[in-house]
């Protein structure tokens, strides 16, 4: 089998857009790979009619509560892989109660819910929005586990949006500082794709390692370059504000006041990542993983976005 040794993998979260996208390219990419969905109840219909007619799925039906805990290690018995794509709330409850009961299950590699920026590089700027995932990884690294981290930057489906300060319906777009900052993007479509290979050659490529850091981008663009590509794609000119860092890290400021952890202002926290240079995954002496992976031929995220201008 193609697979490297890991011959049956589990998915939690796989009825989401991403697990969507990871079940299509599984069927194409590792059709001999036993999944497993872990759905919880009342999503468990959709996860099986995602899947009806494939066989190398199963659905089953999982608790992630403390009560649940013993049905989660037996499900997860006999498996070799965890993908976890768990996001908002329940990465710090649901995705936490699986990384240990796929511990005590003695699964070999998991995979936790990252797709995002480096939590690592800059994130003494981020007060709430990465705290959750800094803390998934240091669950990680004392469970006897493989674990893999898939970076891969900002989607180009959920970039042009009001939590990043656009709004194409009226044609104007807030810019964080002088708009210069660059941002790693990809689109999800390459992100299941690069997942489903990097799946199938786990053993191979992380040899004697218990860690790996993967970066996954097909574009780094600026806001300034995004402004010039609506503009062409639709032939108008976006209306730009640009606000300044002061501005930025005051109402940053505010909501920690009011809330105690930034919580309501994780857009706020994003566009200071950018501004300071920590939104860029191949930057700071790190390389993209693509090239590790040829035979993934990525979409253009300029046709994307481009598309995405001209829809409005």
């Amino acid at each position: 089998m193609a697979t490297h040794g890991i011959k049956r993998l589990a998915i939690a979260g796989a009825t989401g857009t991403l697990g969507q996208l990871i079940i299509q390219e599984l069927s194409q990419r590792a059709p001999g790979l036993h999944t497993t969905l872990l759905a919880r109840e009342g999503s468990e219909v959709q996860a099986r009619l995602l899947t009806a007619g494939m066989q190398q799925f199963s659905v089953r039906t999982v608790d992630y509560e403390l009560d649940g805990e013993r049905d989660l290690i037996a499900t997860l018995a006999g498996h070799d892989a965890v993908l976890s794509l768990i996001g908002g709330a329940g990465q710090d409850t649901a995705q936490v109660a699986l990384i240990h009961a796929a511990a005590r299950a003695r699964v070999r590699y998991f995979l936790p819910s990252e797709f995002c920026l480096d939590t690592r590089i800059g994130m003494n700027l981020i007060v709430s929005s990465y705290e959750v995932k800094r803390k998934i990884r240091d669950d990680l690294m004392v469970t006897g586990m493989r674990s893999i981290f898939i970076m891969c930057g900002f989607f180009t489906d959920t970039f042009l949006s009001a939590d990043f300060g656009w709004d194409l319906d009226s044609h104007t777009v807030l810019v964080p500082g002088d708009g210069e900052g660059l941002c790693s993007f990809i689109d999800k479509e390459d992100v299941a794709k690069y997942t489903v290979e990097v799946i199938k050659r786990a053993e191979a490529f992380m040899g004697e390692e218990w860690v790996k850091d993967l970066r996954f981008a097909t574009a780094t663009l600026s806001y300034n370059d995004l402004i010039q590509m609506g503009n062409e794609a639709t032939g108008r000119e976006l209306a730009v504000t640009y606000v300044s860092q002061e501005d930025v890290e005051h109402t940053l400021m505010r909501d920690i006041q009011r809330t105690g952890s930034g919580a309501n202002s994780k857009a706020v926290q994003m566009q200071l990542a950018i501004m300071n240079g920590c939104a860029q995954l191949d930057t700071a002496g790190f390389a993209l993983s693509n090239r590790l992976f040829p035979e993934v031929v990525p979409a253009s995220v300029s046709l994307s976005l481009r598309a995405i201008f001209a829809r409005q």
